[in-house]
């Protein structure tokens, strides 16, 4: 009995200190507040397929949309990722930021915790691993969607901290993989408000 007991009380308190559960919308669902930026003012990381992406793109009324590859546990997007949303805050009326998380779900807890203590709220797209494969690989899912959205891009060195950007017309204006570094990032941004 006592056995029993202590089975009892040690799997009560294992439930009382696990991590809540974290529910992700998807962002075909919330098109609408997306594009109106009408959002809360907390992370908002939304499940994404590249069609979603896509309709996004198109819609979006800036002159500029940035497709950005981003991992807060590589070192060259924590460099850079703080810039570019410092230079895209100062250009708000020509750039729209998307932000690709490639990883899987479980690591979006630690991605809202870089979120928050950046301030950043706005959108964030995790690539559908159910549409998109669940293996470890993230860079398997960018892969897919620079080939399908960027046929410029050279996809095998697109990854996180590298971004294309479309014009309002739909084109790509300009890439770049992870031979660059963050200010050769921002000077290819610079060129375009010109």
């Amino acid at each position: 009995m006592k056995k029993l007991i202590v089975i009892i009380c040690m799997f009560s308190l294992s439930n009382s200190f696990s991590q809540e559960i974290l529910t992700l919308e998807r962002a075909s669902d919330n098109i609408q507040d997306i594009i109106n930026h009408k959002l809360n003012k907390k992370p908002n990381v939304f499940i994404a397929d590249i069609e979603t992406i896509d309709s996004i793109i198109k819609l979006t009324k800036k002159k500029y949309k940035i497709i950005y590859f981003f991992s807060d546990r590589c070192h060259s997007c924590v460099e850079t990722f703080p810039k570019l949303v410092k230079f895209i805050n100062e250009n708000s009326n020509k750039f729209e930021l998307l932000p690709i998380i490639g990883h899987r779900n479980k690591e979006i807890p630690h991605f809202i915790g870089y979120l928050q203590k950046s301030k950043f709220f706005q959108p964030i797209y995790l690539l559908n691993m159910g549409k998109y494969g669940s293996k470890k690989n993230p860079f398997k899912r960018i892969d897919q969607l620079t080939r399908t959205l960027c046929k410029e891009c050279d996809y095998k060195k697109m990854g996180f901290s590298s971004f294309f950007i479309f014009d309002e017309k739909h084109k790509i204006v300009a890439h770049n993989n992870w031979d660059f570094n963050w200010s050769d990032q921002i000077k290819q941004l610079k060129q375009l408000v010109k």
